[in-house]
């Protein structure tokens, strides 16, 4: 049947279109336009349109719901990248006040060892820098 192998079509081409944009707002409004269009087409020219119609409703959620997963999960990941970079250069920050104020400045791990080269601090306790 024609009808079957284009909406197998039209089920992919929404989930690439839902892949690539990376819009979930403009994906589920595009879904819908395109459901709506499939209505019409649908009401004029098949005999089982509701089979087709909760076919298309569950493709038009689904295909919606990937779209929004996959903005959801981009911005989970971008906002934890922003907050490593944030803490990375208020660290920086902080070390450099620091330096400019004290006169060794080490950093620790949890045990209290020291973490990095501490020439000033091996400088003070009269060691090999």
């Amino acid at each position: 049947d024609n009808h079957q192998i284009s909406a197998a079509w039209v089920g992919m081409s929404r989930m690439v279109m839902a892949a690539l944009l990376g819009n979930a707002t403009l994906t589920t409004v595009l879904n819908i336009f395109s459901l709506f269009a499939e209505f019409a087409i649908l009401l004029s020219t098949v005999d089982s349109f509701k089979q087709r119609a909760y076919f298309n409703i569950v493709l038009c959620m689904l295909v919606s719901a990937l779209g929004w997963f996959i903005e959801l999960s981009t911005w989970k990941e971008v906002s934890a990248k922003v907050d490593v970079q944030a803490s990375e250069h208020s660290q920086a920050l902080l070390s450099r006040l620091l330096s400019g104020l004290c006169d060794a400045v080490v950093s620790l791990n949890q045990s209290f060892r020291i973490i990095n080269h501490a020439p000033k601090l091996a400088a003070l306790l009269l060691r090999n820098p």
